[in-house]
């Protein structure tokens, strides 16, 4: 299953492959191909932590600013 939030021009992702969590997070303005991962970026943590904390408490909304697959 994979999770998608969007929101302030940051997108995070987070799936499962074999039982292997990843998260991924993109600055859509600034890298709209999303070939660069942020998740990892120190600088990016309080961005991952909201969207983490939206993909959360908005999970089954509906809201056109998260997806799911």
């Amino acid at each position: 299953m994979q999770r998608a939030v969007r929101r302030d021009g940051f997108k995070r992702i987070d799936y499962h492959i074999n039982g292997v969590h990843t998260t991924q997070l993109f600055d859509l303005e600034q890298d709209p191909h999303e070939t660069r991962n942020l998740a990892d970026d120190p600088a990016h943590r309080e961005t991952l932590n909201r969207l983490g904390r939206i993909k959360t408490t908005e999970g089954a909304s509906g809201s056109p600013d998260e997806c799911g697959a």
